[in-house]
């Protein structure tokens, strides 16, 4: 047998040849990100192992290896737009971190990821909420702060200044989702759930398997 496409591995008797990335049929896999990039979509997973839905709620997943290993469905897929790209002039964080507007990505782009009014179950919390694109968008203008473990603080940036930052958090008693008052997002926040990681959708060709 000759092959001249892709990488071969071969094992002896008996031989199983691999070529990878010649099968047509694709696969898909949720793999740690290491940075933001709209356009892109991803699983926003919190630290204590709950995945956002498209719901305002939060479903469990098992992560190993920096890959999500457990079902993903897909109310929990979301689409990252940069601000500056969908309003003009739009003010950055005074610390001149991005931006983004984070959409469902199942669903039609009207259903945004914002911050809400009202209790989220803490006197210090508000809801967060999946709507239409508000009215006023500083409510949907998320910010992240990478930690030193390549982990992120969620927040959204609604004064230049962080006056008024609300920190996101996944609630592991009720699967809420929140947002904490009177956020500094240079704290190191110790809230269950207040630290998230992302990870990305990737697909492409499997490998072809020949055994003789």
């Amino acid at each position: 047998m000759k092959v001249t496409e892709g990488d071969v591995t071969a094992t002896s008797a008996p031989v199983t040849v691999t070529v990878k990335g010649t099968n047509p049929e694709e696969v898909k896999g949720y793999v740690l990100a290491d940075k933001i990039e709209p356009g892109k979509t991803y699983v926003i997973v919190a630290d204590n192992a709950l995945a956002v839905t498209n719901a305002a709620a939060a479903k469990a997943v098992t992560v190993a290896d920096g890959k999500i290993t457990s079902e993903v469905t897909e109310d929990m897929l979301w689409s990252f737009m940069d601000v500056n790209e969908v309003i003009a002039n739009t003010p950055a964080a005074s610390n001149g971190s991005a931006q983004y507007f984070i959409f469902a990505a199942s669903k039609d782009a009207d259903n945004y990821l914002q911050r809400g009014t009202g209790s989220g179950g803490e006197s210090t919390a508000a809801i967060v909420q999946v709507a239409a694109f508000p009215n006023t968008a500083r409510w949907a203008r998320w910010s992240f702060e990478q930690r030193a473990d390549g982990s992120y603080t969620m927040y959204v940036n609604t004064e230049r200044d962080h006056s008024s930052d609300y920190a996101f958090t996944l609630n592991v008693s009720n699967s809420a989702i929140n947002c904490t008052n009177s956020y500094n997002p240079w704290d190191d926040l110790t809230t269950s759930g207040s630290s998230i990681r992302l990870y990305e959708l990737v697909e492409g060709p499997a490998n072809l398997v020949i055994d003789f």
